[in-house]
Formats: C-alpha cells, structure tokens, sequence
C-alpha cells in the first residue's frame, strides 16, 4: 500500500514538472485543439430563414439546401461565444456548392484558406479576402472542376438545420480530433499550434490626391 502511495506521488509529481516545463503556450495549443474538434452551435436570425441540410461528409456528398445569416451561438474554428454566421450551400449528393463562413475568417488557417492560394495571392499584391470564399464541393463536381475547398477542410462532416428565426449548426472533425490526442505528445498533426490569429485588416484606403493649384494670371501692366 505505501508503495503504491510513493508511486502515485511521483507520478503526480512527474506531471505537475511537465506541465511547469512546458509553460502555459502548450497548454494553450491543448485547448485551441479541443476548440477544433466538434463545432456546435445555435443561429439566431432577424428574419425568417431556412436550412435543411443533413450531412456532407468530406465535402463529397452535399445534400440540401442551407441559406442562413445571422448569428451564431456556440464554438467552431477555435472561436467561441457570438459570431457571425453566413451559410450559402446546396448539394445534389454529388454536386454542389459551399460558402460558409462561421465568426472571422483566418486565412492563415490551412482549413479556411489553402496555403497556395494565399501565396500565389500575396505574390501577385492582390487583396486578401476577409469572407470565405465559395467553393465546389461534391465528388463528381470537384474531379470535373477546380474551385474545390482547402485540402485540410476535407477532414470534416457538418450539418445544420434552420427554420424561421432560429436553427442548430452541428460539425465533426475527426483529424482535429486525432490531432488533439496527438498534441499531448507535441505532435501536430494539422499544423495548427502555430497559427497567427491576427485578423486581417482591410488596405487601407488611397490619400486622396491633392488638388491642383489655382492658375495664377500673370499681371498685364496698365497701358500708357
């Protein structure tokens, strides 16, 4: 019995001194990854709107039909509380369409915007986006044509239902998942414990130019 003590004490000891040694950054990324791993949440809207969309699993089998803006109450992408909500979707099971976008869009996210894109973006000093996108989903439609999401969104199912004023937003992330049980080991897996959560702020907007000078008129001198 007292060796069992013992050894219980040193392990909680053990923990106690990883914890203290990895700081409070790791355990921050520990909680980001749980943040990650389901979205659940409730929309609110201001006027009547309407979504039945049961499920889309890896963005290859979209059915239904979700129109809805408003709020959202709840966590999803690693934000938590009242966010904006925007959902334009509709699938045919192998055919449809995504614009989703729950609370600030992070392009630096590799599961809200893909990495090529945003370099290829950046490189030719075009704007970059503060609304997610619309994208191709369905798996018909995104082996015939391009405009398919980021590589990293297709590790989710979601599904929302909405009707009149309020509804329920419901996602499964299973590589965030994975990726959350990994981390307790410092693996990241996603490549999401380093992300910049800095919003993206809009150009800013181009001094007006100056006006020009008034003409002056060069004086005539009085005739004699």
């Amino acid at each position: 019995m007292r060796k069992m003590r013992l050894l219980n004490v040193a392990w909680t000891a053990a923990l106690v001194c990883v914890l203290m040694t990895t700081g409070c950054t790791y355990m921050h990324h520990r909680g980001y990854d749980a943040l990650r791993m389901f979205d659940a949440g409730i929309t609110v809207t201001s006027h009547p709107c309407f979504a039945f969309y049961p499920g889309d699993y890896f963005n290859s089998t979209p059915i239904g039909y979700s129109g809805v803006h408003g709020t959202y109450y709840g966590f999803a992408h690693g934000q938590f509380g009242k966010l904006r909500f925007d959902d334009e979707s509709w699938g045919a099971l192998l055919w449809g369409s995504e614009e989703l976008q729950i609370g600030d869009l992070n392009v630096n996210d590799p599961q809200e915007f893909a990495p090529e894109e945003l370099k290829d973006l950046k490189e030719a000093g075009k704007p970059i986006p503060t609304t997610s996108p619309c994208y191709n989903v369905g798996a018909v439609r995104m082996l015939s044509e391009d405009n398919a999401p980021p590589p990293m969104s297709f590790i989710a199912c979601r599904r929302n239902f909405h009707f009149g004023w309020i509804g329920v937003h419901l996602a499964m992330h299973p590589g965030n998942i994975l990726d959350f049980l990994l981390g307790w080991t410092t693996l990241d897996l996603m490549g999401d414990d380093h992300l910049r959560t800095d919003k993206i702020e809009p150009p800013a907007a181009a001094a007006p130019a100056a006006s020009p000078a008034p003409a002056v008129t060069p004086a005539v001198p009085p005739e004699k």
